[in-house]
């Protein structure tokens, strides 16, 4: 071969390489820099080799003996700070069949433990000290990251962990992908592995072990605000994010702000207590929605306030449901529910509705500490929940950790109607009765009448014969 080039060349008998079982090494400044070198395994009756591996960069690059189809495209250096500008180098390594490693330096494609062909289809395209341990997993770049979960993923960043299955970290530092089809990103955002995740290295240690595959199918993205931000549970979608979340908008509050067409939910529009508001920016008027621990509540309390005085003029287009396994305060206005007689059965006459309405006492009263009782201050009226639990106990139950007694009139319009109903029944029978005494009074009257027109007549009558018999006085 020329170094001016060749001419009429036939490749299948004039090529540069080997006709035995050797590999191919080119090297520049006397070093190995290309070597390729024959798969073992063979094929067919020419017995040629399937494969070869690629092994190009630093003469200290390796590849494990017996793997097959692996490619060290570049990059790495000896062992032992060889490198005049850059620390913690060492050479790139394959250790498994089909793995590839990009270039950079310290990076590893397949684990270093068991067979050859155990975590096959590895790849780590560059960076530094990255390893891609498990099957068909991949790191892109960054340093120090570790892919260890079968078919994951660390995009880049450093010290990042995806040892769950199908996991994926999108960047950052300190983020364990633990579980599988997890996803962590950001700042020391942690999703709990269980014992059959990848070996808990770099984001990943020290993160608690939860059962046999963690908590899978995990979001959690973290800002830089704060230490480790662990998931607590499978399928959850966790956001830290101290400056606030916009979606699909930059007019960001205190927590979050989510934008659907008009209607915005977002952070407390400067309420200290508030975790939420419901907003209509063609309005501005809406709702804030909290839950105040500390505040004269209950943990665990939540309740809907108005926002400035002003109300909504939407919400959740034409309801708006409240779900609690506790009371639910409204301070004003009206709650509707569900009445369909296709939704109800076993039927029957509520008894005794006008004794069991006047069973219970109004009276006019202040609450102590209108705060802790969720209230408006001022005088107010209503019932007392001890006198009315002796009533009707069904309408009272225990409130909060001091088990507060509140009452909750279900039915309340109902036994009103009844009631009503019971009185004008019973005001029917008085006025028929009273109907019949007036007749009776009426024909006695009439009676009396004739018989007095009668006498009058008679004691007229007489008057008359005696003044026609009157003798003179002087006889």
């Amino acid at each position: 071969w020329g170094r001016l080039g060749n001419a009429g060349t036939n490749p299948s008998s004039n090529f540069i390489g080997t006709t035995d079982n050797q590999p191919l090494v080119l090297r520049t400044a006397n070093a190995r820099s290309l070597r390729i070198e024959p798969s073992t395994v063979t094929f067919g009756a020419s017995a040629l080799p399937i494969t070869v591996n690629m092994i190009g960069g630093s003469y200290a690059n390796i590849v494990t003996t017996g793997v097959r189809g692996a490619t060290i495209a570049g990059g790495g250096v000896p062992t032992g700070e060889s490198d005049p500008t850059f620390a913690f180098d060492n050479p790139n390594r394959v250790t498994d069949h089909y793995g590839t490693v990009g270039g950079g330096f310290g990076n590893r494609a397949g684990d270093i433990i068991g067979t050859t062909d155990d975590n096959a289809h590895a790849t780590v395209a560059g960076g530094r000290n990255n390893t891609a341990s498990a099957s068909s997993s991949l790191v892109s770049g960054g340093n120090e990251n570790n892919a260890s979960g079968d078919f994951s993923t660390v995009v880049g960043g450093s010290r990042n962990s995806a040892s769950g299955e199908y996991s994926t970290v999108g960047g950052g530092l300190l983020n364990c992908a633990g579980s599988p089809y997890s996803w962590a990103g950001g700042n020391f955002a942690k999703v709990r592995p269980g014992s059959l995740s990848g070996a808990p290295v770099s984001g990943c240690d020290g993160v608690p072990v939860l059962g046999s595959v963690g908590d899978i199918g995990t979001f959690v993205w973290a800002d830089r605000s704060g230490a480790s931000f662990v998931s607590t549970g499978v399928n959850q979608f966790l956001i830290r994010a101290d400056g606030g979340v916009g979606i699909n908008t930059a007019t960001l509050g205190n927590a979050v702000n989510l934008r659907l067409s008009e209607l915005v939910i977002q952070s407390s529009l400067g309420n200290p207590h508030a975790d939420l508001s419901l907003m209509n920016r063609s309005t501005n008027r809406g709702y804030a929605l909290a839950s105040i621990p500390g505040a004269g509540t209950a943990a665990g309390d939540f309740y809907i306030a108005e926002v400035d005085g002003r109300l909504p003029d939407v919400l959740f287009a034409n309801r708006f449901r409240i779900d609690a396994a506790g009371t639910t305060f409204v301070q004003g206005g009206a709650v509707g529910n569900l009445s369909d007689v296709r939704l109800k059965k076993s039927f029957a006459s509520i008894a005794s509705p006008l004794a069991t309405m006047l069973g219970l006492r109004g009276q006019m009263f202040e609450y102590i500490d209108p705060a802790k009782s969720m209230n408006a201050p001022g005088l107010r009226m209503g019932f007392i929940a001890q006198e009315v639990q002796k009533v009707i106990p069904q309408w009272v139950k225990p409130t909060g950790s001091e088990g507060y007694l509140a009452v909750t009139p279900i039915g309340f319009e109902a036994l009103t109607v009844e009631a009503m109903r019971e009185l004008r029944q019973e005001s029917a029978v008085i006025d028929g009765g009273q109907s019949d005494r007036l007749a009776t009074l009426e024909a006695e009257n009439r009676t009396l009448s004739a018989s007095l027109n009668a006498m009058q007549a008679q004691i007229a009558n007489l008057q008359e014969r005696l003044a026609a018999q009157e003798v003179p006085s002087d006889r």
